[in-house]
């Protein structure tokens, strides 16, 4: 019941149901060498603002940064450790 377009239904005079959005949708990964967009700060800053923006619309995203794979998942923790990362790349302190 829930997936009938009662308003599209109602027009055409046939029954017209409204297609779910597919659970396979790709899972986006970013690689932080490959996303080339200016100076580092700009790099860092603008791979934060898409994965915080991904995160926000539970979307699943992951990260590749400094030879370490994070899987895309919505977490929390999965976003506290992509942040980290970032913040800390390029510091002579490891990240993991």
């Amino acid at each position: 019941m829930k997936y009938i377009n009662w308003k599209a239904s109602a027009r055409s005079g046939t029954l017209k149901t409204k297609e779910p959005a597919s659970p396979a949708v790709q899972q986006p990964v970013f690689d932080f060498d490959e996303f080339t967009v200016g100076q580092l700060e700009f790099k860092i800053s603008c791979l934060t603002y898409i994965i915080m923006s991904f995160i926000r619309k539970n979307i699943p995203v992951g990260l590749k940064i400094a030879g370490y794979y994070h899987k895309p998942a919505v977490s929390r923790g999965h976003k506290l450790r992509m942040l980290k990362d970032l913040a800390l790349y390029g510091k002579n302190e490891s990240i993991h």
